[in-house]
């Protein structure tokens, strides 16, 4: 993967990240049918495919973690001054 488009994934939203997941991993897939049916000979596709994954997954895993901290971050402290004052 290169930089170009490891930036536009970067932009991405979750779920066209799940999306991009789903069609890489059935790519993997297709790879490794090929791979063992001796069509191709390029064995360190499927390698670069498994890292492809790993990378866009990492970037989903960052973007859920955003998420849910900005969440926790823009909780109402209403009930929790309630709570002090009694």
């Amino acid at each position: 993967m290169k930089k170009k488009e490891l930036d536009e994934i970067k932009s991405k939203s979750i779920s066209e990240l799940r999306n991009k997941i789903s069609q890489l991993e059935k790519e993997k897939i297709n790879a490794l049918l090929e791979l063992k049916m001796a069509k191709v000979k390029n064995v360190h596709a499927v390698r670069g495919i498994k890292k492809d994954i790993a990378k866009v997954k990492t970037i989903l895993n960052l973007k859920l973690f955003l998420e849910k901290s900005q969440a926790m971050t823009n909780k109402p402290e209403g009930k929790e001054k309630e709570n002090a004052a009694n």
